[in-house]
């Protein structure tokens, strides 16, 4: 297994605050991921615009985002994949990160549904640089 030094896992992180730059946003879907680059498929839930920037530097091989405010929910379902987009535009091209999703799982994990009209809340997202 590889492991790389800190400098460059920090380096790596923080490449993702300035690829989303001052007009990133996190949107959750419904369904399967599609690949990274296509467009979103599913229902779009909730899209929230994040913080500029989006993180203070990166230590120890973890990026912490800084606060983002609730959003309302645009739709009702289950979340199956969040994207992070350095745009509020959302197809493909714009998709920084790609993470999984679910009720309880995923890399982001929600307390439940979303809904319609519903306020959404992230408490804090971490993104951890793995090391092999």
């Amino acid at each position: 297994m590889a492991s790389f030094m800190d400098t460059l896992r920090n380096s790596r992180l923080d490449a993702i605050t300035t690829a989303v730059g001052a007009t990133g946003y996190l949107k959750a879907y419904t369904g399967s991921a599609p690949s990274k680059t296509a467009s979103p498929t599913g229902t779009l839930l909730v899209s929230m615009a994040v913080a500029n920037p989006l993180a203070s530097a990166s230590s120890g091989g973890v990026l912490t985002f800084s606060a983002i405010s609730a959003g309302t929910g645009v739709a009702t379902g289950t979340p199956g994949y969040v994207r992070l987009t350095n745009s509020n535009t959302d197809d493909g091209t714009h998709t920084v990160v790609q993470y999984s999703a679910g009720i309880g799982s995923g890399e982001m994990s929600f307390s439940g549904q979303v809904n319609t009209s519903g306020s959404v809340t992230v408490n804090s997202i971490t993104h951890t640089e793995g090391n092999s």
